[in-house]
Order: C-alpha cells, then sequence, then structure tokens
C-alpha cells in the first residue's frame, strides 16, 4: 500500500507531435495493429542513463510469430538485436 504512495513518478514525456497520429501495421499472421507515439524521457535506473522512448503499441514481431491476439499475454522480450530493425519498421 505504501510503496505506491513513496514511488518515484516517471519524469513527463516531452516531444510528442501536436497531432497524435496513429499508424498500422499488418502482420503477417493477417492481423492489423495500431500505434502511437507518446513522446521521450529522460531514463536513468542502476547508474545507467539515456532516453526512454514511450509509444502506445503493439510489437510487430510478437504478433507476427504468434499466430492470434490471445497469445498476446505472454511476456514480450525485446533483444538488443531487434531494436535496429523496429526503428527502421517504425520510420523513426
Amino acid at each position: 500500500m505504501f510503496r505506491n504512495f513513496f514511488s518515484k513518478k516517471p519524469a513527463a514525456l516531452t516531444g510528442a507531435p501536436p497531432v497524435r497520429r496513429m499508424k498500422t501495421y499488418s502482420a503477417q499472421s493477417g492481423y492489423v495493429y495500431q500505434y502511437y507515439y507518446e513522446g521521450y524521457r529522460p531514463f536513468r535506473s542502476a547508474g545507467e542513463s539515456g532516453s526512454e522512448f514511450v509509444f502506445t503499441i503493439s510489437l510487430f514481431q510478437a504478433f507476427d510469430d504468434r499466430s492470434n491476439p490471445g497469445l498476446m499475454r505472454d511476456a514480450v522480450r525485446v533483444r538488443p538485436a531487434d531494436v535496429e530493425a523496429i526503428v527502421e519498421t517504425l520510420d523513426l
């Protein structure tokens, strides 16, 4: 109960476009998913720092690898090798 009260809130997002644009992705499974870029904020954890980019998104590769949306309840892990391909797919 008290953990939520005393936990540090994340920094506010910045850099979002003035008009929120929905983009879509057609997975190899035949399903179509939607995503939005929400912005970014500074990130700091365990002595590391950087930027955290925030999307409201369905992870594309996971949908390509899974035959139906019900399987998305399983954890989705993004490997460092996947990041470059994801950035290219999102045209960032």
